[in-house]
């Protein structure tokens, strides 16, 4: 296996431009998508008081307030 004379084996020193933009909206997607699910849990208390007068408030309700 050789490497003919005049090629440059060895890889490539600069990012491409489209790459980092691919590797940018990924990072963003992700981040997104973690705000989006992680978000409900931590406002939990305040969704089922918003929400408490109908059915949708009953399932929301934390497990702390179901145990009093």
């Amino acid at each position: 296996m050789s490497v003919p004379v005049g090629s440059d084996a060895s890889p490539p020193r600069e990012l491409k431009p489209l790459y980092v933009v691919a590797w940018l909206l990924c990072a963003l997607f992700y981040l997104y998508q973690y705000a989006a699910r992680s978000a409900p849990g931590v406002m939990q208390d305040q969704l089922a008081a918003a929400w408490g007068g109908n059915h949708i408030g009953s399932i929301i309700q934390p497990t702390t307030s179901l145990t009093r």
